[in-house]
C-alpha cells in the first residue's frame, strides 16, 4: 500500500476503530486462546468500501438495529491479517500506538512459545506452557487497562486494573 493509504487507515484506526485482544479461556480448552482483533464500525459505507478494496482479506458486514438507529457497517479482521496491518500502520498511529504495540508483543510472545510444525509421535495440539500464559495474561491485562470506558466484570478485574 501507498504512504497516503497507510495514514488514512491509521487516521480511522485512531478514530473510529476498535483494537483489542480477546481472550477465550473456556475449560474445554487447554491453554487460553488470545485474539487478535481490528475492527471499524461506522453508519457511513464509502470509507469501508475504500479500506476493503485495499485489504482483501477483510470481512464487511451491515449491522441492522432496532428502533430508530441507523445499521451501521462493520469492517473486521481477526489473527495474522490484523496483525499484518497492524504493523503497516503502526508508524502513522498517534492514539492508538499503545495497544497495537502490545499486540504485535502478544504475538512475539506466542511465536516464541509455539511448538514446531512437526509432530513427531506427538498429538497435533500441544498446550502452550505456563510460562506463556503468565505472560500473556499480563499483555492482556495491560490492553485492558488501555481500555479504560468499559467495566470491569468482576471484582478480581478492578484489582487487576489498579
Amino acid at each position: 500500500m501507498k504512504d497516503w493509504e497507510l495514514a488514512y487507515i491509521a487516521g480511522l484506526t485512531d478514530g473510529e476503530a476498535h483494537v483489542g485482544i480477546q481472550r477465550d479461556a473456556s475449560p474445554k480448552r487447554k491453554t487460553p486462546a488470545y485474539v487478535l482483533r481490528f475492527e471499524i464500525g461506522m453508519t457511513d459505507r464509502e470509507p469501508l468500501d475504500f479500506i476493503n478494496s485495499l485489504l482483501p482479506n477483510a470481512k464487511l458486514v451491515k449491522v441492522n438495529t432496532k428502533g430508530r438507529r441507523l445499521a451501521y457497517y462493520r469492517l473486521r479482521l481477526v489473527h495474522q491479517e490484523a496483525l499484518t496491518l497492524l504493523k503497516e500502520i503502526l508508524p502513522y498511529l498517534q492514539a492508538k500506538k499503545k495497544q497495537v504495540e502490545l499486540c504485535i508483543k502478544l504475538d512475539e510472545l506466542r511465536q516464541s512459545y509455539s511448538p514446531s510444525r512437526i509432530h513427531i509421535g506427538k498429538a497435533k495440539f500441544q498446550p502452550m506452557p505456563p510460562e506463556f500464559t503468565q505472560q500473556a495474561e499480563q499483555i492482556y491485562w495491560q490492553m485492558r487497562s488501555l481500555h479504560l470506558n468499559k467495566k470491569p466484570r468482576n471484582k478480581q478485574a478492578v484489582e487487576r486494573l489498579i
